[in-house]
């Protein structure tokens, strides 16, 4: 029930009794039923982690969802555990027969053949978790975390702490001690300094090993064996690189060995400490390589097949197993011998072919993105239910990518942006990007910049080729037609927010340089209008056509402009009157901590420490209503026509922050514009389906466990398309 509709009864002049009556019938005529599980899971993330236990025939994968086990005679799932992180600090590692899992939620200890947890812990005295490990015996487990670590004995139910460890490296033999490693910066030209050194898990005596200087880009430096060994490559080329292997402790080298060929750029020690594991740099072959000669013991591979970088299992029976994939996606386990030979354990019709996302300018459609190789990258553009893939690319390039991937609304280009080098702290500097077609995996025009927008038809595209330029280029004719910067003295400060748009029809791009907006005309000569919004601070403000392409809206700081798109005339302004609390807070010392607190309490009170929010916008209905929503809390619809409110919507979704002070409340429209999902990321609370034609509210849902959500209703309202943690899933709509 809205906040209009009980101003309405409330000041209707009714008795009190009447007042509550007539509240508790309308209350129970909304009344909804909670929905606590999906349709159908449609589609599974890819996993990037697993286990083969060959008596059980059983599979074992891990993704961003948890861990899940497969009966590879049927396909059928045995068993799941979720793992939950705001942050994505979460992770598995896999025992002889045991799980080792942690999240934010806490360490657990599953059977690997049954799913049945073992044994848990949830202590926060040493902060957040940032990793786990399990001792070589597997009866202990080591929790590192942020101001220090905690040592488990499972079977003892002992625990003591231990100094800070930045990153775990291995188990000396024996399991009595670990190597550590931590970077510390010299200064902004020299790089940093890594500095390797021993702790006695004991004791927590660290004993420092050694340092040596190394560049901000470094690669990460050596793998550790149980024997007390790092495995380092060197080189600058794949084919020409030396493997080295030293003293962990001292960092002697003990052997060398040149023209191994392809071994990928990290190999992995086997559990023995005398054999490493490697993945070509085409994952398209796995090699054992004996540590003490340099020689290759086992190579196994197979037309169609790629194998995952690192992934081998080992079982209490000695056995070792490998993973790898074909062009349908289905899943094989090889055993890791001189004759092994791949054996289907999983439909790849059943998992994403690889990372999922929506893409939120087209709502309907997932995208998927993974490099097959090195400098290959695969992006696949899917129906909005994973069922059909509607277009690829293949774009291969030597260079980071970075800023992602944007594909135009015919699916005939795409364009990926990369970055050309980074500073000394490892930020992007000096974009490019690549345009792609479906047939070629070198990019058919390329240039400097990051691409904003990109045209219906993929011809143009907006580029912010500087901090204060911006252009409008023709790829079909490789040319720049019109150049676009803010006209004021401190230009700098607007380029951040540079924002663009192409109208559905392909006739205009509109162009937002934090100064002014510009409306071109894709024809002849370029026709240009400027469109001023007032004294409107123009930072961050998202553009959007009508349909038809004659109006233009603008999402601002709590407030929307409805221009008209021929004349630039301001036809209505949707201003939010309602303030809610900053989704974000400076996370600093104490007294930033007990300033955000008092914000907060204060806010359920007034309204005066809120301040503006960003406002979304969308059009509906054709064109003709405006839709507008803040921070997760509110929807508007809007008349376009006379700019008048048709109807308010309120979620109620709580306001409550997670561990990292977020408050993480979305809003998401069908693509028509007629059905909004209202959620909390975080699962704090529930998630609601509403119409926007008579604002009714139609489900409300209460989510399993995940890191994240994210949902898209169908046009119809009769389901909701729901990415949890990357599972994809249905769930019922309206009825």
């Amino acid at each position: 029930m809205n906040r209009g509709k009980v101003c309405a009864i409330v000041n209707s002049g009714l008795p009190l009794a009447m007042l509550c009556c007539g509240m508790l019938s309308c209350l129970m005529a909304h009344a909804v039923d909670t929905v606590t599980e999906p349709e159908k899971c449609l589609l599974h993330a890819t996993p990037y982690e697993y286990a083969f236990l060959e008596k059980e025939n059983l599979l074992i994968t891990v993704n961003r969802g948890g861990v899940y086990a497969y009966d590879v005679a049927s396909g059928e799932r045995r068993w799941h555990r979720y793992l939950v992180s705001a942050r994505g600090n979460l992770g598995v590692h896999f025992g002889k027969r045991q799980v080792l899992g942690w999240s934010d939620q806490g360490v657990f200890l599953l059977d690997a053949a049954t799913g049945k947890e073992t044994w848990w812990r949830r202590d926060k005295q040493c902060g957040d978790i940032n990793n786990a490990v399990l001792s070589p015996d597997e009866s202990r487990v080591l929790l590192i975390c942020e101001r220090g670590s905690i040592l488990y004995g499972v079977a003892e139910h002992t625990q003591r702490v231990l100094p800070p460890i930045s990153s775990f490296c291995g188990w000396f033999p024996g399991g009595r001690a670990v190597m550590c490693l931590a970077y510390d910066q010299v200064d902004d030209d020299k790089g940093m300094v890594r500095k390797w050194s021993m702790m006695d898990i004991d004791t927590g005596t660290v004993t420092p090993c050694r340092e040596e200087p190394c560049a901000w880009d470094a690669p990460w430096p050596a793998v550790f064996s149980s024997l007390g060994e790092l495995a380092e490559l060197t080189g600058d080329q794949v084919n020409n690189q030396t493997l080295k292997i030293s003293d962990a402790r001292t960092g002697a080298t003990l052997r060398e060995f040149k023209d191994l060929g392809d071994v990928g750029r990290r190999p992995s020690w086997m559990k023995d400490g005398k054999r490493l594991f490697c993945v070509t740099m085409d994952r398209k072959e796995v090699r054992v390589i004996d540590a003490e000669s340099g020689t290759t013991r086992i190579a196994l591979s197979r037309d169609g097949h790629r194998f995952g970088v690192g992934s081998v299992f080992e079982d209490e029976a000695g056995d070792a197993w490998i993973f790898s994939k074909d062009a349908a996606n289905n899943r094989y386990v090889w055993n890791l011998a001189p004759d092994g030979a791949p054996r289907k354990v999983l439909d790849g019709s059943r998992i994403t072919p690889s990372y999922f996302y929506f893409d939120l300018s087209t709502p309907r459609r997932l995208v998927s993105a993974s490099t097959e190789e090195d400098g290959l990258w695969v992006y696949g553009v899917y129906s909005q239910d994973g069922a059909s893939r509607l277009a690829q690319w293949r774009c291969r390039t030597s260079k980071v990518l970075y800023g992602g991937f944007m594909v135009n609304k015919e699916l005939t280009r795409a364009v990926a942006t990369f970055q050309l080098k980074q500073d000394n702290r490892g930020r992007p500097q000096n974009m490019s990007f690549g345009l792609y077609t479906q047939d070629s995996e070198t990019p058919v025009r390329s240039g400097a910049g990051n691409v904003l927008a990109i045209s219906p038809d993929g011809r143009y595209l907006a580029v912010q080729i500087d901090d204060p330029l911006a252009c409008l280029y023709d790829a079909q004719a490789d040319r720049i037609v019109g150049h676009y910067a803010p006209s004021g003295k401190d230009q700098g400060r607007h380029s951040a927010g540079m924002s663009a748009t192409f109208s559905d029809d392909g006739k205009r791009m509109a162009l937002n340089n934090g100064e002014f907006i510009e409306v071109t005309d894709l024809s002849e000569d370029y026709p240009r209008r400027v469109m001023h919004l007032g004294e409107n601070n123009l930072w961050w403000v998202r553009l959007l056509f009508s349909p038809d392409g004659s109006r233009l809206l603008c999402g601002g700081n709590n407030c929307a402009w409805l221009l008209d798109a021929n004349s630039g005339a301001l036809l209505h302004k949707f201003a939010e009157t309602e303030r809610f609390a900053d989704l974000y807070q400076y996370q600093g010392g104490f007294w930033d901590s007990l300033a955000n607190t008092a914000k907060d309490w204060a806010g359920m009170v007034t309204d005066r420490f809120k301040g503006g929010s960003q406002l979304e916008i969308a059009f509906s209905d054709g064109g003709s209503r405006v839709v507008t929503h803040v921070s997760g809390q509110i929807i508007r619809v809007w008349d376009a026509e006379s700019g008048k409110v048709l109807r308010t919507i309120h979620t109620y979704l709580p306001e409550k922050r997670n561990e990292r002070g977020e408050i993480r409340n979305l809003i998401t429209l069908s693509e028509n514009g007629r059905f909004a999902f209202a959620s909390n990321l975080d699962n704090k609370g529930p998630s609601g389906l509403w119409s926007l034609d008579d604002g009714t509210l139609l489900r409300k849902y209460q989510f399993p466990e995940s890191s994240w959500l994210y949902g898209v209703p169908q046009d119809d309202g009769k389901a909701l398309i729901v990415l949890s943690s990357g599972d994809l899933y249905r769930w019922p709509g309206g009825n």
